[in-house]
């Protein structure tokens, strides 16, 4: 398994697949990145510690905005199919996010 990581994310297999991981950590900034990938429909990597102590990869449903400040409303599961403690988090929550250039595709569980 180690080896698998190593292969996957390893400096210069990165380098040569060319992926690049940008992790977005400034409220303002992750607010925009946020909105622009609801708007694409793409997935979009949260660190929210108050849902998973890992990076999870969702999907955004909707935005919604309290007194104090928004609320970033996810699809109920995220990108492998786990079900997401809650769906329904406030922007302060975030620490960090990492936009992907792909588009959501829900799982479908059997």
């Amino acid at each position: 398994m180690k080896n698998l990581i190593k292969d996957l994310f390893g400096r210069e297999n990165s380098a040569q697949a060319g992926l690049k991981i940008n992790l977005i950590k400034t409220k303002n900034t992750i607010r925009k990145a946020l909105l622009e990938s609801a708007q694409k429909g793409h997935v979009v990597g949260v660190y929210c510690p108050s849902l998973n102590p890992g990076m999870l990869l969702v999907d955004i449903d909707d935005f919604s905005m309290t007194d104090k400040e928004p609320v970033i409303i996810f699809k109920s599961q995220e990108l492998n199919g786990i079900a997401l403690p809650r769906n329904k988090v406030a922007l302060s929550e975030i620490r960090s996010v990492c936009v992907f250039d792909m588009a959501y595709e829900a799982v479908v569980v059997k």
